[in-house]
This record gives structure tokens, C-alpha cells and sequence, in this order.
């Protein structure tokens, strides 16, 4: 038996508030605001996400404003808009992508990681 894939959507027109927390990845079509603790975070072209955020990785499609920290790697792809605090391993940004604000990169170990 294959490994499951844990997968959760936001879709396209759905706006939501609140403390969130979840296994596997999150794709953000739609909109979140407040606090987000999981693992690879997508934010599709037209997803928008405004919130503290501590996840392993995120890519950014579409629009993020708030605080982030990322254990592993932050890509913004070339639709990306971002503003706010940034803490990552690994930055990436892609032609067209855009950030504005402050940003630190890090290298954790494993006992600083947990």
C-alpha cells in the first residue's frame, strides 16, 4: 500500500479566519487571515494569505502579507507579492516575484529545528 498524501484546499472564493494547524500541504486558492502551523504551504495565483506563518516550506503564488518563518526553503514564484517579516533556510525568488520587508536567512540544526 502506497503512502498517503495529505492534502488540503482553500478553494477559489472561500475566506476564512482563524488559528489553523495541519499536516502535509495546505493550497490556498482562496483567502486566509491569522495563524497558520503546518508543513508545505502553497498559495496559488489567486490565493492570498494574511497571517503569522511557521511552516516547513511555502511557495507563493499569489499574494502573502504578514510574519514567516519557514524552516526550509521560501520560493516565490514569478505572480508572487510579499510584505512583511521573513525568517527561512532558503530564499528564492523567481523573475517577476516580488517581496518588500525584512528578511533573514538561517541555518537551523536539529535541536534548534524542534
Amino acid at each position: 500500500m502506497g503512502k498517503k498524501s495529505d492534502i488540503s484546499i482553500i478553494d477559489a472564493g472561500l475566506k476564512i479566519k482563524g488559528v489553523f494547524s495541519y499536516k502535509g500541504k495546505l493550497v490556498v486558492n482562496g483567502m486566509i487571515e491569522g495563524n497558520i502551523t503546518g508543513e508545505n504551504l502553497i498559495i496559488a495565483e489567486g490565493g492570498v494569505v494574511i497571517a503569522n506563518v511557521n511552516v516547513h516550506s511555502v511557495s507563493v503564488g499569489g499574494k502573502f502579507e504578514g510574519d514567516l518563518t519557514a524552516l526550509n526553503e521560501v520560493l516565490i514564484l514569478p505572480t508572487g507579492i510579499c510584505s512583511g517579516k521573513f525568517l527561512c533556510k532558503s530564499l528564492v525568488v523567481k523573475d517577476g516575484g516580488l517581496i518588500n520587508g525584512d528578511v533573514k536567512c538561517a541555518r537551523w540544526d536539529r535541536a534548534s529545528a524542534t
